[in-house]
């Protein structure tokens, strides 16, 4: 087994002070679980790996893993909820100055790492979007739309129309997100037309709150992301992408 790194070996040995031991200790059992997870999933490209194999690879034993997730699929939606905390992270610290720009940013970078690390999230995917697991799925879905609401915060305090609501906008987002993610990880569309798809949905949806020299560049955005989709999706040839009415190059 892989010797752990020194940040993973301080974190395995202590959560925050102010929680009692036996809490930090629990903490960090799971997080123990989680980089013996991934790394089976790095290692074999796929997510058959048996919790025996996984609890022997997290050193513990073979009721462990139950007793601190509950199910296989429980731990896969921590292993992935983990991993975008991640991308998130790096996303915060290159951001644009405008509010609608950061959220595509941020949607740059998520993708970014879904395309760099395909061999990875692309399984790790497929699995969970095939899990009976509501509790679990519903933990992924409050997550993920909090995600797209801290991302449109900024915009929000500058103040959007009265006819947007900051957490309808979110959840539209959500779902535009999923949708493409289900298509790429199914393999229906290859890594870049998934990201842009991303970037010109996403940009669709902040045009309704976009005005100004920002709704300009968010158009020129969506310009750039237009030249990477498919001419061919599923049975229809798109011959042409509507143009809409003001964008650059439309009339």
């Amino acid at each position: 087994m892989a010797t752990p790194t020194p940040e993973r070996a301080a974190r395995h040995q202590a959560g925050p002070p102010s929680l009692p031991l036996r809490e930090r200790q629990r903490l960090a059992r799971r997080e123990r679980l989680l980089d013996a997870a991934e790394a089976l999933l790095r290692q074999s490209g796929g997510t058959e790996f048996s919790m025996v194999l996984l609890a022997e690879r997290a050193e513990m034993s073979q009721t462990t893993p139950y007793a601190l997730f509950g199910s296989k699929a429980a731990i896969l939606y921590a292993v992935l909820n983990r991993a975008l905390a991640r991308a998130r992270a790096a996303e915060r610290r290159a951001a644009a100055a405008e509010p609608l720009e950061q959220v595509l940013d941020m949607v740059d970078t998520l993708t970014r790492s879904f395309a760099a690390e395909s061999a990875f999230y692309r399984p790790l995917w497929r699995a969970l979007l095939g899990a009976d697991e509501p509790e679990s799925r519903a933990v992924l879905l409050k997550q993920s739309a909090k995600l797209w609401r801290n991302a449109l915060e900024p915009a929000h305090a500058r103040g959007l129309p009265d006819f947007i609501d900051a957490d309808h906008l979110a959840r539209e987002l959500m779902i535009h997100a999923l949708g493409i993610t289900t298509l790429w990880v199914q393999n229906e569309i290859g890594d870049e037309p998934m990201r842009a798809n991303y970037a010109l949905g996403t940009a669709l949806l902040l045009l309704t709150v976009a005005h100004g020299a920002e709704r300009e560049r968010i158009l020129k955005r969506m310009q750039r992301a237009r030249k990477l989709l498919p001419v061919v999706f599923g049975d229809a040839r798109l011959e042409t992408v509507p143009r809409l009415p003001g964008a650059i190059g439309g009339k």
